[in-house]
């Protein structure tokens, strides 16, 4: 299937993954679910992760502007314990999207003017530039 934020290739219930062939970008555009959950989250972020890597695009969008951010999924990437979660945010990060990332050859890039729900990754400069002064970026609100 083929819209405005390109060609579907994968789709979830709380999100869509597309290519955007004139911006060689991989997209994934999350949908609205109200109390989305950390779980659902995870899943999301590893799929558009390994797509990245899979693909090596020059791009990697991630749509977040219709994320429920009353969410548990949210609470959880923010930090804040969350019933059932064991494992905190920045160490799933590291461990399972860090590796993906580097792989895909992913540079973070923040449009200008800084949105909070949207970040754009552009993949042509190297790997992603991990250090302690730099946490991951993705939905730090």
């Amino acid at each position: 299937m083929s819209t405005q934020k390109g060609e579907v290739f994968g789709e979830a219930a709380n999100y869509e993954l597309s290519f955007i062939a004139d911006r060689d970008a991989v997209l994934l555009d999350w949908k609205h679910i109200q109390g989305l959950s950390p779980a659902d989250f995870r899943n999301g972020i590893l799929d558009f992760a390994r797509q990245c890597a899979a693909r090596a695009p020059v791009r990697a969008v991630i749509d977040a502007t219709k994320l429920d951010f009353g969410s548990p999924a949210i609470a959880w990437l923010q930090g804040q314990k969350v019933e059932g979660e064991d494992e905190d945010y920045d160490a799933w990060w590291m461990r399972e999207i860090v590796p993906l990332y580097d792989q895909a050859n992913i540079q973070i890039t923040i449009p200008a003017p800084f949105s909070r729900f949207h970040a754009e990754y552009d993949c042509s400069q190297g790997p992603v530039p991990w250090g302690a002064e730099f946490e991951p970026p993705i939905f730090r609100l």
